[in-house]
């Protein structure tokens, strides 16, 4: 089924044989390695497209492998996938894994049904990343002098004005990840919105281990770093995952004021238009209630001197007064209703200015 080549790293021989025995099916080219510096050695010259490692061994622990592996990939542009596969099972063994460079963990005992699926999952996920990659070197060729006079600064304060204008979190969040794709940022977003919990990545690939560092890690610290390239960044309603921070981290921070910012002003609007069609509907019904109570109060009093006739003690000049002052009132509130009609009217072409304002 593939020709890739897996190394896998354990001091256990029993665990090599049944990792190799779950994967011979598969086609895999395999090499095996028995402590950290031994598997530094065979990932020079098997050049391997994936490592399964341990984290307990002899001479040089799993994670001290990991990040000296990092290192010596520091001048390429494809970084191997490294699955960790320990007894250690904690969050915080998983965070350490992250922290010094992998991108999946498994504990033992494993299932071998689970070994195949993250291996098959992380081989995917590096095909789309390649294909992806293609994609964007295409798109950067053909637009490349279109940005060429467009510095780091003008695009984000393009989307810091985008943030003024979006008109939904959808449309918010495309713009950012927009942003973050340009600047090959590599992000996974956690956002709370309405009260529900959103959780997504900039080039739309799942990345288990990266959901679960946003979802489940907590930092007292505003930008708290996971060794050189990555960073997690504490941002009010957002906790953002940066697998590429760079020297970009100040950038971030201004684009994530500007999202959070893009999302308070959103939350203004919608609690202003809901107060502003809540006035109209509650002013509708006050028209209409008080027209009904107006109308009804001269049928009763209309009624009310001809059932009298003759028998009551009021003047003609008194009725008169009467209809007079039922008449002054009904003037005055024809007034109000006006008055509110053109009021409904202000508000009502103000919203469509504001909706259609770009």
């Amino acid at each position: 089924m593939s020709n890739y080549k897996i190394l896998i790293v354990d001091d256990e021989e029993l665990n090599i044989e049944l990792m190799t025995d779950t994967l011979e099916d598969d086609d895999y080219q395999i090499e095996t390695a028995s402590n950290g510096i031994e598997a530094i050695e065979k990932f020079k010259t098997f050049k391997p497209d994936m490592i399964l490692l341990d984290v307990m061994m002899p001479v040089m622990n799993g994670y001290d492998a990991c990040s000296a592996i990092r290192d010596l990939e520091d001048n390429t542009d494809n970084e191997v996938p490294i699955i960790f596969i320990s007894a250690k099972a904690s969050l915080e063994d998983k965070v350490l894994g992250y922290k010094v460079g992998g991108n999946e963990y498994i504990t033992k005992p494993f299932d071998n049904s689970e070994l195949l699926l993250k291996i098959n999952l992380a081989f995917k996920q590096m095909e789309q990343v390649n294909t992806l990659k293609t994609s964007v070197n295409d798109a950067n060729t053909l637009a490349f002098n279109l940005m060429s006079t467009s510095s780091k600064i003008g695009l984000i304060g393009q989307f810091l004005r985008k943030t003024l204008t979006s008109n939904s979190f959808d449309n918010l969040l495309e713009d950012f990840f927009e942003l973050t794709r340009e600047n090959n940022l590599g992000c996974t977003v956690k956002a709370v919105v309405n009260g529900e919990t959103l959780v997504l990545s900039d080039d739309g690939i799942e990345r288990p281990i990266d959901f679960e560092i946003v979802r489940n890690y907590t930092s007292s610290e505003r930008i708290f770093y996971f060794g050189k390239k990555r960073a997690l960044f504490n941002w009010g309603n957002i906790t953002m995952l940066v697998r590429n921070v760079g020297d970009e981290a100040d950038n971030i921070a201004i684009m994530l004021d500007g999202m959070v910012a893009g999302m308070q002003f959103m939350e203004m609007q919608s609690l202003l238009f809901t107060a502003i069609h809540s006035f109209q509907e509650q002013n509708s019904h006050f028209k209409v209630k008080a027209t009904t109570v107006l109308e009804n109060m001269e049928t009763e009093l209309r009624m009310t001197f001809c059932e009298l006739g003759s028998s009551t003690n009021l003047t003609e000049e008194e009725e008169d007064n009467l209809t007079t002052i039922v008449e002054q009132n009904r003037t005055m509130l024809d007034e109000v209703f006006l008055n509110s009609s053109h009021l409904e009217e202000n508000l009502t072409q103000a919203l469509s200015t504001y909706q259609n304002r770009y």
